[in-house]
């Protein structure tokens, strides 16, 4: 979790899960969660994803236990485009 921008302002992570969404579809296991209360936040399905987003973000990590559903419907949607908003 980030304050919202710090993750996805460069538009970085934005072609980061159309790309994995493009290559493995619904079973990329990669949301992002936001704009909420000002901040977002990326999910994903393996420990290694999070942990190479850590490296190149700078974010800290934890675990969260989510329904798959619940992502699917609510955190399919990809971070803003950059420089939107701005």
């Amino acid at each position: 979790m980030a304050p919202l921008g710090q993750l996805s302002a460069e538009g970085q992570l934005r072609e980061l899960i159309e790309e994995r969404r493009q290559r493995q579809g619904a079973d990329g296991e990669l949301w992002h969660l936001g704009p909420e209360e000002r901040t977002e936040a990326i999910v994903a399905g393996d420990a290694a994803v999070i942990t190479g987003l850590q490296v190149r973000f700078g974010r800290c990590a934890g675990t969260l236990a989510l329904e798959l559903t619940w992502l699917r419907q609510r955190a399919m949607g990809s971070p803003a485009q950059a420089g939107a908003g701005q």
